[in-house]
Order: C-alpha cells, then structure tokens, then sequence
C-alpha cells in the first residue's frame, strides 16, 4: 500500500494516501518483442568498449568516485547551492505532511514544468475533496526528501483529488500593450548603369 500523506486544512487534518499515475496506465503501450526463429525471447544487451564483453542489460549503473578513484555512497556528498553556502536538506512531506495555506490560479499552475501527478486515495479522500471544493492550493513537496523541494498544487474532480508537482517555468509574461517592433527594409539598390548583365 502506498505511503500516508498528512493533509491539514483550515485546522483538519485528512489522511490520504498517494498513487503515481503513470503515463502508460491512462493511455496504454505497445511493446515491440523480439523472438528468435524456435520463439524464444531475446534479450537485450550491451557490448563493453574492449568490444568483447558482453552485458546484459540492467547491469550498469551510474556511480560516484571520489577524487581519489574511491566508491562513494550518495549518503557521503555535501550539496552546496550557487553561493558556495552549504545546502540545508528538506524532510520528506510524507514525514511532515502538507498545511495547505496559501490558493493559487490556473495560471501559475500551467506556468509550471509539471512532472508527476499522485491520485489521493483512502478513507479522507472524498472529505478533502469537498473541503477544498474548486479552489487550487500551492504548497512546497518533497516525496524523498533531501535537498530538492519541488511546487505542488492539489486539485480536485468531482470526488477525486490529485497532487500535481512540477518546478516553476520561469516565463516572463509579455503584456498586450508592448508594441511590436517591426524591421526596417533596406531599400533596393540599383544597379549600375554601366553593368552589363551578360557579366553574369
């Protein structure tokens, strides 16, 4: 069963539990199966580079070594932010769970990158969905947590309610009232009279 997610609003808290919906689960795939000429399924492979090495697949992983050629566990690094400041880590929202304080818009709600979408299930489920009704709510998220603190919006439909999570886009608004510029057009040149076109 999945993870429970704490939601308070308004002095109520709701217990919930969130479902990654997955591309392929709302739209389907295809898979392209390759058999040997008996029906046996291949497998896929990669070649080493001394080009005699065979590997299967899934057996390579991305590592970290330090600058002495070492191993190193994710949980040995330091992050450090543009500054050179030591980065403070975030706990996950699933161990401090989400106030939902400050309502957002549509607007700013596409004006993110969106990566994931979690449907919220469980018994609160349908009761948060009418608390929170047609408004849009804007809260930080982190699922693992660590140093990467993501937005999240929680909207509903119909019964169902769903956490959206992205990071902003970054797009500057261009107003109506900016004007348009528009490129002059060198005038033509003539040619010269003297210039006889069986030159060219």
């Amino acid at each position: 069963m999945a993870k429970q997610l704490d939601i308070r609003i308004n002095g109520r808290s709701f217990s919930v539990y969130p479902t990654k919906l997955e591309r392929k689960k709302v739209y389907g795939w295809n898979e392209l199966q390759v058999v040997t000429p008996d029906g046996t399924p291949c497998q896929q492979a990669g070649l080493n580079s001394d080009g005699v090495t065979i590997i299967p697949n899934g057996n390579i992983k991305n590592g970290m070594l330090s600058e002495d050629g070492l191993w190193m566990e994710r949980s040995e690094l330091i992050a450090f932010d543009a500054h050179g400041n030591m980065a403070q880590a975030v706990s996950s929202s699933f161990d401090t769970g989400i106030d939902l304080l400050e309502k957002t818009t549509v607007e700013d709600l596409l004006d993110h990158n969106l990566a994931s979408v979690y449907q919220l299930t469980g018994e609160d489920s349908v009761l948060l969905s009418s608390k929170i009704g047609d408004d849009i709510y804007k809260f930080p998220f982190s699922y693992r947590g660590g140093y990467e603190l993501n937005t999240a919006f929680i909207i509903t439909n119909g019964p169902n309610v769903f956490i959206i999570v992205g990071i902003d886009g970054g797009y500057d608004y261009i107003g109506l009232e900016q004007q348009g510029v528009l490129d002059t057009v060198e005038e033509e040149t003539c040619l010269d009279e003297e210039m006889d076109f069986a030159m060219f």
